[in-house]
């Protein structure tokens, strides 16, 4: 009879504690909605259970589940919201901003190569010609110029979900690589040979063959050079379909003469190694 007291009696001090633990993150939930914009309620990491399971459960359910409310419950397990004002770990999303922070100095420092070099044929500096080109608000319009690298400051309320901040994770840390830098050079080496196809200036397609890598991204991602070789495509194009213009052979001769220009400053930049 002694045991069977004593088990009731601590059933009933679980039952009380599991209760106070419930309220608490209760309270927890709702300042979470209040102050921060986080829906917790009902959301896969809301802990809670309903009162009618806590008066059935046995002791190790209890323990189990005064447990589960507790880690919820310690002030370091706080969310932030996605765009849905579903709950995203403040843990993973202070990760995911560590890695964009150290992928924006990366860009600054690959920046800082190009950024006081004067581009003769522009009469401007890399730098001076970004700030002339670039948006205020670069994430919500297209620059101006052709330039591979954007520094990211997401708010997480841009994010559909924990699983796609755990996506933008892997791809920051993808593209803040070395490797990632050389593939994304290579690609836009391609992406000129295919536009030259139409264009066709074996000329030009040999000069930009003699440059160096950084060269060619210099020249690529940070001078008029792309949107010269763009035009010049769009131009070629017209020319050989039914919309052509009178003034069509003009602005190509102008956009490869420019495209030209160019090159030959580029090939003259010493970059060094």
């Amino acid at each position: 009879m002694g045991w069977d007291m004593a088990s009731r009696s601590e059933l009933q001090a679980l039952r009380a504690q599991a209760m106070a633990r419930h309220r608490a993150a209760t309270r927890k939930v709702s300042r979470l909605n209040r102050r921060a914009g986080v829906s917790v309620s009902g959301s896969r990491v809301d802990p809670r259970s309903t009162p009618k399971n806590i008066r059935n459960y046995n002791a190790t359910q209890l323990r189990s589940y005064i447990n589960k409310l507790n880690k919820f419950v310690d002030r370091s397990v706080q969310f932030v919201p996605d765009a849905n004002r579903q709950p995203i770990s403040s843990a993973t999303w202070k990760k995911y901003k560590s890695l964009e922070r150290r992928y924006n100095d990366k860009i600054a420092d690959h920046f800082s190569r190009y950024k006081d070099i004067f581009i003769g044929p522009a009469n401007t500096t890399v730098g001076d010609r970004m700030k002339a080109t670039t948006p205020d608000f670069p994430h919500m319009q297209d620059r101006a110029v052709n330039a591979p690298y954007t520094p990211l400051d997401r708010s997480s309320v841009n994010i559909g979900s924990e699983r796609a901040l755990k996506k933008l994770i892997t791809d920051i840390r993808r593209r803040s690589s070395g490797k990632s830098i050389n593939k994304r050079i290579r690609n836009d080496k391609s992406q000129f040979r295919e536009l030259m196809k139409t264009v066709s200036d074996p000329s030009l397609v040999e000069k930009i063959e003699g440059l160096t890598t950084e060269q060619f991204d210099l020249l690529w991602n940070y001078s008029g050079f792309a949107t010269a070789v763009s035009l010049g495509y769009e131009m070629s194009k017209a020319l050989l379909s039914d919309n052509e213009k009178p003034w069509h052979s003009g602005v190509l001769k102008d956009s490869v003469n420019s495209a030209h220009e160019l090159a030959d400053w580029a090939k003259s930049v010493d970059l060094g190694k």
